[in-house]
């Protein structure tokens, strides 16, 4: 919804990539708090995840992490066939196929957080039954 507003509101495409192409940079790089926050989550869950969540856990994270390496890989590649101050992509067909591949890596990423998701509720849900199944502390 923001390409196509961006497009309306500046009168053309390319303008509002260029602008995209400026934010990316800081959503790239505020992408890597939630790394951060996951990393937390899954050694404080790790005991009550089964070998398999383990497993599973460890390989999304690892994933959205390489992904998130290749972001910043793939933007600095992007952006080394833009004209910014004039405004201009100087390798039209170049700049489709890297753009593509930035695409991918954010599609790679996407997928890989959202199985991440799915297994850390798994693991709390887990976490959850086995808290509330401990004995009482006599007291």
């Amino acid at each position: 919804m923001v390409i196509p507003t961006a497009d309306h509101v500046l009168g053309g495409h390319r303008d509002a990539g260029l602008i995209t192409q400026q934010v990316t940079v800081w959503l790239n790089l505020s992408g890597l708090v939630p790394l951060i926050v996951l990393l937390g989550n899954l050694v404080a869950d790790w005991k009550f995840a089964t070998r398999r969540l383990r497993y599973g856990l460890t390989s999304t994270w690892v994933l959205m992490v390489v992904s998130h390496v290749g972001l910043f890989v793939a933007h600095s590649w992007v952006t080394q066939i833009l004209d910014i101050p004039q405004h201009r992509i100087l390798h039209f067909d170049i700049f489709e196929l890297r753009h593509g591949v930035y695409e991918g890596i954010v599609t790679v990423q996407w997928v890989a957080a959202l199985i991440h998701a799915w297994l850390a509720l798994t693991t709390w849900r887990i976490r959850d039954r086995s808290v509330l199944n401990v004995e009482p502390v006599p007291s």
